[in-house]
């Protein structure tokens, strides 16, 4: 690959290439958002400006004497047959036009002085005949005989606008959105005869069927012009500032990801030469600078560190015996890599009780490649990775943490295709691949607001799906191939949609393949069975079940792969959250209690699991009492996450005092007397009994302990 074409490839030119489209994406959506406002806004001023003219009009001329005159010309109209009613017969007009009097023209001439000084197209009186669907000219202030309406023409007019001008306008959302809360009575037209006009309507009196009313019109003939000026002037402005943003996020990427991987690259590389040469003492990721504050800044200390250890073994000990320690050194290394960088804290996500996951994974002696991962791109998108890198050892531990890195920061710039996702880390992965890996990668992206799952599939194992009321079923997803085997692939897209209760369980091949000391393997089949054994079970206890059943067949064989297995569980349209912050004082126990009878009651609790929960919350809140803050006091959040089907329940207290574990405390020895047992731990005992599980963290200088509690299916 020559120059030009390593840098047509590069990581650089694709994420500029990348951010380009994106941006122009976002432009054009701007240009016909920004657009379709400012034509708004132009169309609702002349709205307003026709309809003020109008009332204006309505209370400027003596009302009684246009009444009076409408009356008149209405009163002939009326007189005239249906049949004999003709604009073009002089008879006909001559009928009204010799009652045109001084207060006619008095009217007339009022309504001439507005319209001239408010550059109006024409202000007039017309009556709206809703039956015959007309508009009937009574008074109209133009002295153009081009253009003048005599009194008794008409003119035919939709159901639509005739509603509008005796109803008002609906008001829409835009208009909401910019303050506008008032229905105007007025239409915008574009016609051969009367050019481009906004007409707004006062009205003034019925008489009969008819509604007469004070009409103004506003000329907008120049308003396509003004608009193709702002849409060019608006498209260049959007144009530069997409090119400026798109040169400023590039290269804000290029320095945050691109530069460093570069480097931890040819670190790696010098690396590698240096270990080549016997330079024992190399300091080649010690002298890097990386300050990303993310997964490749960590990447790099722990290399860092890797490569002082190294230093440190080959320079302390004999060739034999330091190539030894080297080789094993290096897989303790990776083996931290892969267990430092894959989510490993659970409850993951305690404040999010739509859904509930949980991951695990099982080594081998020689280090592999397995990852799996899980993160929230945004509020409503959570990422799932199951991955399994080819080869063994530190290639195949840096291998995977690259791979991670890619997967996820793409995830995070295109959160709505995983195959997508996918065909980018694999043109990425290929564009410098000379070891000549792979990866096989599941990527699943759940919209958590309605249990969609967007997923592609790169060579891995089929995911096992299971319906709330059904069985763990293998999902024969479409395979694309491996990540890294080939540049330009294409990956299919397919969707899952989950129900509450719902469940996905993924895997390496380290679970179906795990063999007997005769090489018997364990297979989908027995996977299926555990994961049936209890299916309903919450994904902690469903990858316990599949691992149990592993190690009783494999009967202490040695392990060859990892054995790496991921569960998610959907909840959402079935979860109740109440939560409660109090003063963490005994005088408010009874209010606590209330807050946890209240929820019984709702959803019905089982009376032995509402007395087993009600006493664990009690010991836990009187313990935050005398112990978070003494000799002050201070504030507890509680949170009671309820779900239903299987029905459950999880509690968690949440306090600001000070740093403290009670699941540290060793169990008191309950076969002794209470003369003779140890004072203290008897009340947390007694909650770790009564609770399914009880979990403890110390995070952003709180103390978060969760109770969970799993309640007897009714019936």
């Amino acid at each position: 690959m020559n120059a030009r074409q390593r840098f047509h490839h590069s990581l650089s030119t694709r994420t500029f290439r990348t951010v380009i489209v994106l941006i122009l994406i976002i432009s054009v959506a701007a240009i016909g958002f920004g657009f379709y406002l400012y034509v708004d806004a132009v169309r609702r001023e002349y709205r307003t400006q026709a309809w003020h003219l109008a009332n204006a009009a309505a209370s400027l001329t003596d009302r009684s004497e246009v009444i009076a005159k409408s009356r008149e010309f209405l009163e002939i109209y009326e007189s005239i047959p249906e049949d004999e009613r003709d604009e073009n017969s002089i008879e006909y007009i001559r009928q009204f036009t010799k009652e045109k009097d001084l207060t006619f023209e008095k009217i007339r001439y009022t309504l001439h002085v507005l319209e001239r000084e408010n550059e109006a197209g024409s202000v007039y009186v017309a009556a709206l005949d809703p039956e015959d669907h007309k508009m009937i000219y009574l008074i109209d202030s133009d002295y153009n005989l081009d253009t003048f309406c005599t009194a008794g023409v008409w003119d035919n007019m939709e159901s639509g606008e005739m509603k509008i001008y005796m109803s008002g306008a609906r008001v829409t959302f835009v208009d909401r959105l910019l303050g506008e809360k008032e229905s105007i009575p007025a239409v915008i037209t574009n016609t051969d005869e009367y050019g481009h006009l906004c007409s707004a309507a006062s009205p003034l009196f019925t008489q009969g069927k008819y509604t007469v009313m004070m009409f103004a019109d506003m000329d907008m003939s120049h308003v396509a012009k003004v608009s193709r000026l702002f849409l060019f002037q608006y498209i260049i402005l959007l144009l530069v500032a997409a090119l400026i943003s798109a040169i400023v996020i590039s290269r804000g990427l290029k320095k945050t990801v691109v530069n460093p991987i570069n480097d931890l690259a040819e670190a790696a590389l010098a690396y590698s030469r240096g270990k080549q040469d016997d330079n024992n003492n190399s300091s080649f990721f010690k002298d890097l600078n990386i300050q990303t504050g993310d997964e490749i800044e960590n990447l790099s200390l722990i290399m860092r560190d890797m490569e002082a250890d190294l230093n440190e073994y080959m320079n302390n000990l004999t060739t034999v015996t330091a190539e030894k320690e080297r080789i094993s050194t290096e897989l303790n290394v990776a083996s931290q890599i892969q267990e430092g960088m894959i989510p490993h804290i659970y409850p993951a996500f305690p404040d999010r009780p739509e859904f509930d996951i949980y991951a695990t994974m099982q080594t081998a002696k020689e280090v592999g490649g397995d990852f799996y991962d899980f993160f929230l791109v945004d509020d409503d998108h959570l990422a799932m990775v199951m991955a399994d890198v080819s080869g063994k050892g530190i290639p195949a531990a840096l291998f995977m943490m690259a791979s991670k890195i890619l997967i996820q920061n793409y995830s995070m710039i295109d959160k709505t295709s995983p195959a997508q996702i996918l065909a980018k880390v694999n043109d990425v992965i290929c564009s410098n691949n000379s070891a000549e890996m792979f990866v096989t990668v599941w990527l699943g992206i759940l919209e958590i607001s309605t249990g969609i799952v967007k997923a592609a599939n790169a060579g891995h194992e089929y995911p096992a799906i299971k319906t709330k009321d059904g069985e763990f079923k293998l999902y024969k997803d479409p395979h694309g191939f491996v990540a890294g085997g080939m540049s330009g692939m294409v990956y299919k897209e397919y969707e899952i949609k989950l129900e509450s209760g719902d469940c996905i369980f993924q895997y390496t091949d380290g679970v179906t393949e795990a063999a007997t000391a005769d090489n018997k393997l364990f297979g989908t089949g027995r996977m299926l069975d555990a994961l049936n054994h209890k299916p309903n079970a919450e994904p902690e206890e469903l990858l316990e079940n599949v691992m149990t059943d592993i190690r009783a067949f494999v009967n202490g064989a040695d392990q060859f792969d990892d054995v790496t297995m991921l569960c998610l569980k959907y909840y959402t349209g079935s979860v109740n959250v109440k939560e409660l912050d109090i003063e963490a004082n005994t005088d408010n126990l009874p209010r606590v209690m209330a807050f946890l009878e209240e929820t019984f009651e709702e959803i019905q609790f089982p009376m032995k699991e509402q007395m087993q929960l009600s006493v664990a919350a009690e010991e836990i809140f009187v313990n935050i009492c005398h112990y978070a803050y003494a000799p002050k006091t201070g504030s507890v959040h509680m949170r009671l996450v309820s779900s239903k089907n299987p029905t459950a329940i999880s509690l968690t207290f949440i306090d600001s005092g000070k740093p403290y574990n009670p699941l540290e405390k060793d169990d008191p020895d309950v076969t002794l007397s209470a003369e003779e047992r140890q004072i203290g731990g008897l009340g947390i005992y007694m909650v770790k009994q009564s609770m399914d599980k009880v979990s403890y963290r110390y995070d952003d200088g709180k103390n978060i302990l969760i109770l969970k509690k799993k309640l007897q299916q009714k019936g």
